[in-house]
């Protein structure tokens, strides 16, 4: 079982072909996101005001995960949205780059972020946070295997920009449920942020349109059924 197209076909190319195999995505539990929340109490907890607009990268702070991409765009689209935040959550795990978040930090303050970037490590509260946000960011400078945020930010009903390589390009389609950008391009990422901060019923129009492809290809009750099927027909020996 595979989480993506995009893991399938490289776990094939050095594996071989298996007698039975099937790409089965991620999924998530919808009710997760449908509970109330308050914006700004969260907004608040994050150290943000609670009427700028908010751009939100939830994950593991690694390199290849693109902060440093994210934060150069955040600086980028500043120019025109003065007031615009942005917010890391996740922790930095050393094994994937010692002093890798004191370098996010820092080429913040050189792009002269300041307090309006916030890393504020792990969240146990993440549909929450999501809540709190005008936008999600995703934008790995590597193949994401698949990119659960990206179906989480869709979960919210926020329009979620990700980057155009592996799982997260089977997940998005450009300009419908989400948009798409080059991996490692700041300049791009910053056009498709500009876009969005520009065009609040645009926002909505996508991020109603990402809540509608997690309900009909993202659920749980799918997911497990979809697993329960394949184990079936393994231990019949059928297919």
């Amino acid at each position: 079982i595979f989480i993506s197209q995009a893991v399938a076909e490289v776990q094939l190319a050095a594996m071989g072909h298996p007698r039975r195999w099937q790409v089965i995505p991620n999924a998530i539990d919808l009710q997760e996101f449908d509970k109330p929340v308050d914006s700004a109490a969260v907004r608040s907890s994050l150290g943000v005001p609670a009427d700028v607009p908010l751009i939100g990268m939830i994950g593991r702070v690694a390199p290849w995960k693109g902060r440093l991409v994210f934060v150069e765009a955040l600086a980028l689209v500043s120019h025109q949205h003065p007031t615009v935040h942005g917010v890391i959550v996740g922790l930095a795990e050393e094994l994937d780059g010692p002093g890798y978040a004191d370098q996010v930090r820092q080429r913040a303050g050189e792009l002269g972020l300041g307090e309006r970037l916030r890393m504020v490590g792990h969240r146990g509260d993440v549909p929450q946070v999501l809540a709190a946000l005008d936008c999600v960011v995703h934008c790995s400078v590597r193949p994401e295997p698949f990119g659960r945020v990206i179906i989480e930010g869709m979960a919210a009903s926020k329009p979620v920009i990700a980057s155009s390589a592996g799982g997260a390009a089977e997940i998005v389609s450009d300009g419908v449920d989400g948009l798409l950008t080059p991996p490692g391009d700041s300049a791009a990422l910053a056009h498709a942020l500009a876009r969005l901060l520009a065009d609040p019923a645009e926002c909505i129009r996508i991020g109603q349109a990402g809540r509608r492809t997690v309900e009909q290809r993202y659920q749980i009750g799918a997911h497990v059924a979809a697993i329960q099927s394949f184990y079936e027909q393994v231990l019949s020996n059928k297919g």
